[in-house]
């Protein structure tokens, strides 16, 4: 048994696997003493997006898969081109939330923040803007779009999409002394920094 405090060596999969158990009861146990604060889980990978490291994909990427190598490669190949979307779908890269890594990450974590409806998860990783219903009235946000002129191609919607831009920008909290939150989804609109508020929503 490790110190609690003593990161596993890389490789060991039965201490990988206490360190993540130890994660997790920890994040259970901090939310479970804050269940009367609103409280931010921030974390570069979402729980859930409509975007490409979601499975969804676009014409784009059927017909010229190269750009996302190339923003240049408009070369295309139909047919061979559908591919790229379903090795990605069997999920090839851990960077996917279908990879088996990033699946029992997801989780793991959302077994713990469904019980607590007062957490919003902040996330990053997708280049374009949504705002998501968690499973127990929590709000998904993934705002990875901070860099003008790197967005994604392929953004969709489902049942708990409640906003969704495919374009640059980020999303500010103010909380009030009152106790209310409010959620501003903001676009940046040129390559000069202008922005404007696209959406709004009080989120407690």
């Amino acid at each position: 048994m490790r110190d609690s405090g003593t990161r596993p060596e890389p490789g060991n999969s039965e201490c990988s696997h206490c360190y993540e158990r130890s994660v997790i009861s920890a994040l259970d146990s901090v939310l479970a003493i804050s269940s009367d604060k609103f409280v931010i889980l921030a974390a570069h990978h979402p729980l859930s997006t409509h975007g490409p490291h979601g499975g969804y994909f676009s014409w784009v990427d059927h017909i010229f898969p190269l750009t996302n190598l190339n923003e240049y490669l408009w070369i295309p190949l139909p047919v061979i081109g559908s591919l790229y979307p379903l090795i990605r779908g069997m999920g090839v890269s851990k960077q996917d939330l279908s990879s088996n890594k990033y699946t029992n990450m997801r989780e793991q974590i959302e077994g713990i923040v469904i019980k607590y409806p007062n957490v919003l998860v902040a996330s990053g990783h997708e280049h374009a803007l949504q705002v998501l219903e968690g499973p127990a009235g929590n709000y998904y946000l993934v705002s990875g779009a901070g860099v003008w002129g790197d967005v994604e191609e392929s953004l969709s919607e489902d049942d708990d999409t409640i906003f969704n831009g495919r374009y640059e920008g980020f999303m500010i909290l103010d909380f009030y002394k009152a106790g209310k939150g409010k959620l501003s989804v903001i676009r940046v609109v040129d390559e000069f920094g202008h922005t404007k508020e696209v959406y709004s929503k009080w989120v407690n």
